[in-house]
């Protein structure tokens, strides 16, 4: 297994511009011969200062970075970085450019994405005048070209704005655009060009440019849609005459509508059943009613839940058409489906004509801010701590911590597993990277003989997650966070067992009734519902272990669930499990231990000193927070093991921990060359797996244009998925 964090900071550098190649060395002007101090005077005085990059002309191009001063204005930042370039444009007679020599020459009859930054400064000409961009104004490529004189160049850009956008003062706006190269071509040139042949405006004023780029790229990208959110033919359900037993016709249909209801858990189904006006109408009441069961029955049969599905028959009276012919009666033998009280037929219908993961991943609104929402994979804990430092523990913590070692968690963690039958992990909603570094261990864990891992989460729907080998949207509660989904589908392909132990209701109910009789817990109805709960989920888990006979069981649980002791009157799974199966199970907590938004939340025991998960031990005995039970008026240490993670370090503000697994890659996602909009939701979901129904492999929310989104993927076969509120498209990639 990789060590956690080693290496993480060497990896990030070397993979942050692993995307697509950019042909344009120092893109954003960061790389430069000597500082520049002032406006320059020539081009030559330009080349001269700057890596790779020169003028086509004798105007005089500035570099402008930190150290530059100008009492003609003031810069504004740059785009990206320290430095940019300045292009003073006059007029005709006076236009200033820049030009670079590309990594790789141009082919003709390949098509090429192109990007730059470019701002407005309005101090310099000290005017009113509204400026538009036009379509002269842009990026041409061409072989090696010079001019020895400062006049505007005559040439058509092959990218430009098409718009004429207004430039506001000291705003940076991007050009972009792709082409197919009908030569071949050495160099990129930017600035104003002309062509006399239609007298073109030239626009006038100082402007800066910065973040060039230009790649090989073709828009391999499909227009996506969702398969139909209702099978087609759902009449086509078919039954002996006067009897109500399916027949095989029935059978295609039927199979639809369960796939069609598994990929949409969150509806409730009606079932109607009709007959033609024949017979006796209590007969045909009772037959519509039996044909709606039946049809029921086998939906149940094949792992819908009961609970979403309900029935009714009408008998003859709601014909849809003649009941005089033999065509119009067999019209009316029918069974109709209805969702959220509208007929499905063969056409959309709006509340549920959706991929199953827009139920999960939908955009931001001001009552649902997904920087604090699990799903996209932006917890606050990722986000708002960047500037933030806790409060310094208290005193006697202090004085305490230093009587343990800090030792790295991982082999301690490892040693103390080998020769045990029940582990307990929790896990922290906030915090994924808890999800992540209980998935660094799992390999390690199967190594000993662990192969059965008990999910809190998971829900009893999903009977096909085994036999599927990855999770779903379906699979359980809060496991659509994509760390979350790695987490579950490594321990597939490890090959553990996974397995549910939720409590159900009937279960809680029975729980609740025993766990009464217990004197020393508390009565109150929250309490006891709690301790009911815990009881009925170790219950479970015992009950597992009794069908897995003389196998070791690993269980992932929420929060403080896996607790050895009781707490304010209540019991919980840790200490139940013990009782039940008689073993002391091996409790790790990893939830409380983590850095938090603001300093008055930081648990006192917090250290932020870390640079990977640790813990503080002693002779083989750890440090683990007390907690006060004023139930009982005593202090309890509740767990065998606790784990201390480190603050969050970002790079291209995504968590450093995202590697604490495996080596992932930075991959950048640029919304204008797939012509997407924002905001746009950004999913990568595993090649083999069903992008409708699968937890995605990493999310994110673009909420601005000027964002470049970047993705966490480990090498392999992804299919990338863009939605904005328009359109959703949908393409092949692969990960280096």
């Amino acid at each position: 297994m990789q060590k956690i964090f080693t290496g993480i900071i060497a990896f990030f550098c070397f993979c942050t511009f692993s995307f697509a190649q950019n042909l344009v060395p120092n893109g954003g002007f960061e790389e430069v011969k000597k500082e520049a101090y002032s406006m320059m005077d020539s081009g030559i005085e330009f080349k001269k200062s700057m890596k790779f990059w020169d003028t086509p002309n004798l105007a005089s191009t500035d570099l402008i970075g930190s150290r530059f001063r100008s009492p003609k204005f003031k810069p504004i930042p740059a785009h990206n970085g320290n430095n940019m370039a300045g292009l003073v444009i006059h007029g005709d007679f006076w236009s200033e450019y820049v030009r670079v020599i590309l990594a790789d020459t141009l082919q003709k009859g390949v098509e090429y994405y192109v990007e730059f930054w470019m701002a407005y400064n309005e101090e310099y000409h000290k005017d009113e005048k509204k400026r538009f961009l036009n379509p002269y104004f842009g990026a041409v490529t061409d072989e090696k070209f010079f001019f020895k004189d400062n006049k505007v160049i005559e040439h058509k850009p092959q990218v430009f704005s098409a718009a004429p956008i207004e430039l506001v003062p000291n705003q940076w706006v991007k050009i972009k655009g792709s082409f197919v190269a009908d030569k071949e071509a050495t160099h990129l040139y930017i600035g104003q060009f002309y062509d006399p042949s239609v007298n073109n405006e030239i626009l006038v004023g100082y402007f800066y440019i910065d973040d060039v780029r230009l790649e090989k790229f073709s828009d391999v990208s499909t227009v996506y849609t969702p398969k139909e959110s209702a099978p087609d033919g759902l009449n086509n359900i078919y039954f002996e005459t006067d009897k109500y037993e399916l027949i095989g016709q029935s059978f295609t249909t039927l199979n639809k509508v369960v796939d069609y209801l598994k990929k949409n858990p969150s509806l409730s189904i009606q079932i109607n059943g009709h007959t033609d006006n024949e017979g006796e109408a209590y007969h045909n009441m009772e037959l519509s009613n039996n044909r709606a069961k039946a049809v029921l029955n086998y939906l149940v049969q094949n792992g819908v839940p009961q609970s979403r599905l309900s029935y009714q028959g009408f008998g003859s009276n709601k014909p849809i058409a003649t009941n005089t012919t033999e065509d119009g009666r067999q019209q009316n033998r029918r069974v109709e489906f209805l969702a959220s009280n509208a007929l499905i037929k063969n056409q959309s219908l709006d509340k549920v004509d959706v991929a199953e993961a827009d139920l999960s991943y939908n955009f931001s609104t001001k009552k649902n801010d997904l920087t604090k929402n699990q799903k996209i994979g932006k917890l606050k804990s990722w986000n708002c701590n960047e500037g933030r430092y806790p409060k310094s523990p208290d005193k006697k913590i202090l004085v305490k911590q230093k009587e343990y070692l800090r030792k790295d968690a991982t082999p301690y963690i490892l040693k103390r597993t080998t020769d045990q039958k029940f582990v307990l992990f929790n896990d922290s909603q906030e915090h994924p990277q808890t999800r992540a570094y209980f998935m660094s261990l799992l390999e390690d864990l199967y190594n000993q003989g662990f192969r059965h891992l008990g999910v809190e989460a998971l829900d009893y729907v999903d009977t096909d997650l085994n036999s599927r080998g990855y999770p779903s949207i379906n699979t359980g509660d809060r496991t659509d966070e994509p760390i979350y989904g790695e987490l579950l589908r490594h321990a597939q392909q490890l090959g553990f067992q996974l397995f549910p132990y939720r409590a159900k209701k009937a279960e809680i109910e029975k729980a609740t009734r025993i766990v009464a009789r217990n004197e020393h817990l508390s009565k109150d109805n929250h309490n006891l519902t709690l301790s009911a709960i815990n009881w009925a989920q170790a219950m479970n888990i015992n009950r597992y272990s009794q069908n897995h006979p003389n196998e070791k069981l690993l269980v992932y649980a929420h929060r403080q669930n896996i607790r050895e002791k009781d707490l304010e009157g209540v019991r919980y799974m840790g200490a139940w499990l013990q009782q039940f199966t008689k073993e002391d199970p091996l409790t790790i907590e990893q939830a409380l231990m983590n850095e938090r938004c603001y300093d008055n939340e930081y648990p006192e025991y917090y250290t932020a000193k870390a640079e990977q998960p640790i813990v503080f031990a002693k002779n083989d005995k750890v440090l683990v927070k007390k907690e006060k039970d004023t139930f009982k008026k005593q202090e309890n240490i509740a767990y065998d093991i606790q784990v201390y993670h480190p603050r969050t370090k970002y790079n291209d503000k995504r968590p450093l921990w995202f590697n604490t697994f495996e080596d992932k890659t930075i991959f950048r996602v640029n919304l204008d060359k797939y012509q997407m909009k924002a905001p746009c939701l950004v999913m990568a979901c595993h090649a083999n797996e069903d992008p409708e129904i699968a937890i995605p492999a990493d999310v994110i929310e673009v909420k601005s244009r000027n964002q470049s989104p970047t993705l966490m993927l480990k090498p392999g076969n992804y299919t990338l998925i863009l939605r904005d509120k328009e359109k959703r498209k949908k393409l092949e990639i692969v990960v280096n």
